[in-house]
């Protein structure tokens, strides 16, 4: 049981992991595709959500 609920966990952790990831790599298709101002814009709406 204990081996189970580590093991949940783990997946629980690899996929905010992964959330993470994906959320930089978009960050870094809008950088790409969006001006600077319009990106940086985005992510201080992002971070003050979160925050």
């Amino acid at each position: 049981d204990i081996d189970k609920e580590n093991d949940t966990k783990s997946k629980q952790s690899n996929t905010t992991a992964l959330t993470l990831q994906s959320q930089v790599m978009l960050a870094r298709n809008l950088a790409h595709t969006l001006n600077l101002k319009q990106t940086l814009e985005y992510f201080q709406i992002k971070f003050s959500q979160i925050v």
